[in-house]
């Protein structure tokens, strides 16, 4: 009987134990997935504003796209009238 007696302390010190590292193994992640929230929300807002500086540039991507096509349009009617001009001479 007191085999018995001690058998079963001993198997309820060892699932003490385990239910106490069971609850550490819990707890241990709980930092690492704070640090990382907080990594995620950064990087979150540096998309965000990253998302936020691209719009003017695009825009203005956009006009100096279009102002260099018109440029170019524009010079290349003045050779066309430079070489007419050339070729008009005597």
């Amino acid at each position: 009987m007191k085999q018995w007696r001690d058998f079963l302390k001993t198997l309820d010190d060892r699932k003490e134990q385990l239910r106490e590292k069971a609850a550490q193994l819990k707890l241990a992640p709980a930092p690492q997935i704070a640090d990382l929230n907080a990594k995620i929300e950064e990087l979150q807002q540096r998309i965000d504003s990253t998302t936020a500086e691209e719009a003017p540039l695009k825009t203005e991507l956009q006009q100096a796209q279009t102002d260099l096509s018109r440029r170019q349009a524009s010079e290349a009617n003045l050779d066309d009238k430079y070489y007419k001009e050339l070729y008009d001479r005597p």
